[in-house]
């Protein structure tokens, strides 16, 4: 009974969170440019989006309900022009979903984004990024369980998950970032399985792939090389393979009919050249971007502790250092999971950091590594399950990820924090977070089952 009251707590505080975090409108150039996306397919019936209210209307946010505080008075700039028409730069494949979602909902009520804008931003909303919150915080809750920790320790982990990362301030706009989040907690929930499901855990991979051409690519080879190291046969990641391909097929033959390529349709320079364009080679992502070594040290560091450090903005994750050594030792039969937690994460730092120079643009923290939060947050499972010692430091550092995540849920994930109120949240976590590890007396070495 205990266990099915923590859960219908997690079920319901996460839809709660979900609907009513929910924004009815654009927020950026970013969220807008999904949406011109499907209301230029259903309304339009095209792909180009020249027509689309999202790039003729100014966008809109909380401070002004008018117009956003962005260098264009026109809605949305990141478009391609190709052709002479524009269209959206991002992954089409889940265009395909939520205009199937915007298409039932016009059968039903009538319902168009020209007449309805905020109706059809907020169910649009609710239906992509708000479901893969809830998604990814009920796999973040099983996987706990299936890794072994405790209903205490499972419940306390999905709260910190679903209350002290950025995994809420995203369910707040339209974004694939949080969708991809939901597919790669699903991807390890699925590897966690004593069970051998490759087809499924391949079919997993390939929708994640379309929706990041970033992380789709490190995540395909994390994937093949985990197959390997997990079940050393040649027909297991050949299976693997198989499956990704319907939707990487899908990608690709999207891609190709509006962009004239295979490869990323916004990492060619000349279909963002065009009068009045924010994006030129020397600030879009996919493109060698630094001026030395020495910047792309830098860059690179910054990408994971500086202003928009992805360990700052997602504090319990400050743990890992401390205990990675500690699950790899206790755990062998998990050994296969971590390596694929690691290349996937390192992966994509490594790929981000030698292929860009903007930090994810005006974001919160670096939202291409959102989906990195769920091997993340497996490795601090395996390791609150080595080092039970720690799970202190662990609920200080959640309890200030809480505080500075409701922060950032308030100015959503298209706007940086105040710096004073953000470096002053970081700055007493890492004290208490230090002060807490110098006064804990000396563990003594913990004997924990491999068995798991």
């Amino acid at each position: 009974m205990l266990g099915i009251s923590r859960f219908s707590i997690i079920v319901i505080g996460a839809i709660l969170i979900a609907v009513l975090g929910a924004r009815p409108y654009a927020g950026s150039w970013n969220d807008g440019s999904r949406l011109a996306s499907v209301e230029a397919l259903v309304d339009q019936h095209t792909w180009a989006i020249d027509d689309s209210i999202f790039v003729k209307v100014p966008l809109q946010d909380d401070l002004n309900p008018y117009s956003l505080e962005i260098p264009s008075a026109s809605g949305t700039m990141d478009k391609l022009l190709i052709g002479g028409h524009f269209y959206s730069d991002k992954p089409p494949v889940v265009t395909l979903y939520m205009a199937g979602l915007y298409w039932i909902a016009q059968k039903l009520t009538g319902l168009t984004a020209a007449r309805y804008p905020h109706a059809f931003v907020y169910l649009l909303t609710v239906m992509s990024s708000g479901l893969a919150y809830v998604v990814s915080v009920l796999c973040i809750w099983y996987l706990a369980l299936r890794l072994g920790l405790s209903e205490n320790t499972s419940f306390l982990v999905t709260l910190s998950f679903g209350l002290a990362t950025l995994a809420p301030v995203y369910s707040r706009h339209v974004n694939t970032h949080e969708i991809q989040l939901a597919a790669v907690a699903a991807i390890f929930l699925v590897a966690s399985t004593k069970e051998r499901h490759v087809a499924l855990l391949g079919f997993l991979v390939g929708f994640a792939y379309t929706l990041d051409l970033g992380v789709g690519p490190v995540l395909v080879l994390s994937a093949l090389i985990y197959c390997c190291v997990k079940w050393r046969n040649a027909t297991s990641v050949a299976l693997c393979a198989v499956a990704m391909l319907p939707f990487a097929a899908l990608h690709h033959w999207l891609n190709y009919r509006i962009g004239g390529t295979f490869v990323p349709a916004n990492a060619n320079v000349q279909y963002v050249a065009f009068p009045g364009s924010a994006f030129s080679a020397g600030n879009m992502t996919g493109v060698w971007a630094h001026d030395s070594v020495l910047d792309l040290v830098q860059y690179s560091a910054g990408l994971l502790v500086g202003p928009h450090g992805f360990l700052l903005f997602n504090l319990p994750l400050l743990l890992i250092p401390l205990g990675a050594a500690s699950a790899w030792r206790a755990f062998p039969k998990r050994r296969p999971e971590l390596v694929f937690a690691v290349l996937l994460s390192g992966g994509c730092w490594a790929l981000y950091a030698l292929a860009s120079n903007n930090y994810s643009g005006l974001a919160s923290s670096i939202r291409w590594f959102v989906p990195l939060l769920a091997p993340a947050y497996l490795g601090l499972m395996l390791m609150l399950r080595a080092r039970p010692d720690l799970l202190d430091q662990y609920k200080i550092l959640t309890e200030f990820g809480i505080i500075l995540t409701a922060v950032l849920f308030w100015v959503g994930p298209w706007r940086h924090p105040q710096p004073l109120l953000f470096w002053t949240l970081v700055t007493l976590a890492l004290a208490a977070y230090a002060w807490s590890l110098w006064q804990r007396p000396r563990a003594a070495d913990l004997n924990v089952p491999a068995s798991l």
